[in-house]
């Protein structure tokens, strides 16, 4: 069942579960007021979902029964959407209202192809008073199944925001959890959203609330009975929508990871901690590591340098905290990239009168080009599409750079030949040693024009689909 904001929201199907006694199930502990607090437990039931939804409720009524934890009643609201016209989202933002109308303190999401864990309200006996939202282990059951089983390699218990930021979403949190019910209602989940809305929802409930994971399931996690709704999404969709949830949230709070080489200290900002070369800021190295050493000791101090393709900035601060160049220029047509490497460079104290930044394409001849993201968990991976009206402008390396060039890193997703076409006075002029990637395709092609220009291949560093090829004057 997906999540966006369609149709009406029928009345919820309501169950009250209330002891004869609040010592009955194990003793509830008593609420910051001095009294028993109320629990709402959410059920959206998506199509398919109607006979599910009553084993979910089930599981609640066995869980409370067995210890009540600090609750004193608990009320178990179904919200149908059988034709998943309404969307998840609105179901739960839905539920939250009614639950807060019918004086329940907290909140518990449950969908109705789970089950509550039978010990899920006694685990968070010790923790309501202290915490906003309590999170628990990942516990998964394929449906037909009586085996539970933990979800291996997952985050174990954190109050770390960093914790969730930093590990795949897929081994950090899932949406069985309890949450005060009016930090429910500040946080709610994103109507247009048809997935991914789950995580949006927890990065903002984790950066603004005081929350935990703790070592106990609160749920089981029941597999192969999803809905197939209108805006169901499989397991794919889900990744790329958590990944640009992920994007847009760093770079409206970006964390800076910090970690020393060779005695420097050095700093970068996390656009996505998907992205292929933020992984390895995350192991506290720096991406193509192999590479810059090399040209470390080949790139004299006191070059001028010309990075084609700088991304994020991994090389720009290495050349600035390592090569002691004279001057950088860096080319990135990428806005979110450019922004991060603009950022990069502050965090690192780079000398700005040394950097110029040129946000632009490069190519063969001057032209309108659209950027295409074919993987929105690299940046990098960027590529550059003619189009009459496109927005981000594309120049021959000719006549973006007048002065002297002693090194030029070029990184262009297949463009390569295009580039050197357009650098070609350029190169001819200074004879710059060259740092390229060149994609398997255009090998043949890239070592011809090697041979014709008068440059060697002094070093490669093979990957799977390409080669960083380390060129230098005959």
């Amino acid at each position: 069942m997906g999540g966006a904001a369609r149709g009406t929201v029928r009345p919820p199907a309501f169950s009250l579960y209330r002891p004869t006694s609040a010592m009955d199930y194990g003793g509830a502990k008593r609420g910051l007021r001095g009294s028993f607090m109320k629990c709402a437990v959410i059920i959206p039931v998506g199509p398919g979902h109607e006979g599910l939804s009553d084993e979910a409720a089930a599981s609640v009524e066995a869980a409370f029964r067995a210890d009540q934890g600090p609750f004193s009643d608990v009320m178990i609201l179904r919200i149908p959407d059988p034709d998943g016209a309404i969307g998840r989202s609105r179901c739960r933002n839905f539920g939250v209202e009614h639950a807060i109308q019918h004086g329940a303190e907290w909140v518990f999401f449950l969908d109705a192809d789970d089950l509550m864990d039978r010990n899920g309200f006694a685990a968070v006996r010790s923790h309501v008073a202290d915490f906003d939202a309590v999170f628990g282990m990942i516990a998964e059951q394929w449906y037909g199944s009586d085996a539970v089983a933990l979800r291996e390699k997952q985050v174990g218990a954190t109050t770390l925001l960093s914790d969730i930021l930093l590990n795949d979403p897929y081994l950090t949190l899932q949406m069985g959890h309890f949450v005060r019910a009016r930090v429910a209602r500040s946080i709610p989940f994103d109507e247009a959203m048809d997935t991914g809305e789950d995580f949006k929802y927890y990065l903002e409930l984790w950066r603004t609330h005081k929350c935990c994971k703790i070592g106990q399931p609160l749920f089981i996690n029941r597999r192969g009975a999803h809905s197939t709704g209108p805006r169901s999404a499989d397991g794919g969709g889900w990744r790329r929508a958590v990944t640009r949830v992920f994007g847009d949230f760093f770079r409206n709070h970006p964390i800076v990871i910090n970690f020393v080489v060779s005695g420097v200290k050095v700093g970068f900002a996390i656009a996505n901690p998907f992205d292929m070369i933020h992984r390895h800021y995350l192991r506290r190295v720096f991406f193509e590591q192999e590479e810059l050493d090399y040209l470390r000791g080949l790139v004299p101090p006191g070059s001028s340098i010309l990075e084609i393709g700088a991304n994020v900035g991994n090389h720009v601060v290495y050349y600035g905290l390592f090569m002691a160049p004279r001057r950088i220029i860096a080319v990135e047509p990428n806005p979110v990239a450019m922004h991060f490497l603009k950022k990069n460079a502050e965090i690192n104290r780079l000398d700005p009168a040394t950097i110029t930044f040129l946000e632009c394409g490069v190519g063969d001849r001057a032209g309108s080009f659209e950027l295409s993201v074919a993987d929105e968990a690299n940046l990098g991976a960027a590529r550059l599409v003619p189009a009459e009206s496109g927005r981000v402008a594309v120049h021959p390396i000719d006549d973006l750079v007048q002065e002297r060039v002693d090194f030029i890193k070029i990184n262009v997703e297949g463009m390569e030949m295009e580039t050197l076409l357009g650098a070609r006075t350029t190169i001819a002029l200074h004879r710059p040693i060259l740092f390229i990637e060149v994609m398997n395709a255009n090998k043949d092609a890239f070592l011809d024009w090697a041979g014709q220009n008068g440059y060697r291949i002094a070093e490669e560093f093979r990957y799977v689909n390409a080669s960083n090829y380390v060129a230098v004057p005959a």
